[in-house]
């Protein structure tokens, strides 16, 4: 008896996570987790107000560290601080954790509709050969995007922006600490550019494939959108992003501050 498309759906999505996942337990340095509190706020990190749980994965920052041969006070210092950026951005901004959960489960509730079950997995597998070859850097990745509607796209495209600000916003944060606080930042950002930069084959293979493309791109968009906006209106015109839904920057203003200075800011 043929498998059902929802329950074939499930099994393909699950034993793609087991390819995937190893990959990405690999690379992951820290993590802030702004929803912890919901579960139990006593465990939140320390400083952010906002009941999230601050992680970082040792054993990763340790292997980086000694793979870039980088001073080990320096990157672990510099690791933390871009984790505790976030803590503070959602301590700054006590409605962002509640908004990113309901543009996801937006989004979610629309992609694991029973009715699309069957034309999604049609889609996935056609989409294969396409998305191993291709160079797509949308939202969703090549092989998830091949399978999401034109409002779906949408959706992904307001929760990445939302993502690329929070990436960004870090990233300049971290540089801008300066040598004065970790007096090797600069070799720590040269060498960690390189390392995103410089994937083997199956991990690129894999990158185009899941998305991770595009991750890396909202460092790169979201840190050039915070650097334009406070060349302009300094940081406490980029702090409008904190104080409202309505002032987070759209999809298409984060690769055009000036349309997001002109809207937010007259």
């Amino acid at each position: 008896m043929p498998e059902a498309p929802n329950r074939a759906s499930a099994r393909l999505a699950g034993e793609e996570l087991g390819v995937v996942l190893p990959l990405l337990a690999s690379r992951v340095l820290g993590q802030y987790d702004p929803f912890a509190g919901a579960a139990g706020g006593a465990h939140g990190g320390r400083g952010s107000g906002s009941g999230g749980r601050l992680m970082l994965v040792a054993p990763n920052v340790l292997h980086v560290q000694r793979e870039l041969r980088l001073d080990p006070g320096d990157f672990h210092l510099w690791v933390a601080l871009h984790e505790q950026t976030h803590a503070l951005q959602f301590a700054a901004a006590p409605w962002l954790p509640e908004h990113l959960a309901g543009l996801m489960r937006e989004l979610m509730g629309s992609m694991l509709a029973q009715e699309s079950a069957a034309d999604r997995l049609r889609d996935f597998i056609s989409a294969l050969p396409r998305a191993i070859g291709s160079d797509s850097t949308e939202p969703a990745g090549a092989l998830l995007g091949s399978v999401m509607t034109e409002s779906e796209h949408e959706m992904m495209g307001r929760t990445v922006a939302v993502m690329s600000l929070l990436e960004g916003h870090a990233d300049v944060v971290m540089d801008a600490v300066g040598p004065q606080v970790v007096p090797t930042v600069s070799r720590i950002r040269a060498a960690f550019d390189k390392r995103r930069n410089s994937p083997g084959w199956a991990e690129a293979i894999l990158r185009r494939l899941m998305g991770m493309d595009a991750k890396l791109a909202q460092y790169r968009n979201g840190a050039a959108f915070v650097r334009a906006v406070v060349d302009t209106v300094g940081h406490e015109g980029l702090n409008a992003v904190w104080t409202d839904a309505a002032n987070l920057p759209a999809s298409e203003e984060i690769s055009d501050p000036d349309a997001w200075l002109a809207r937010v800011h007259g």
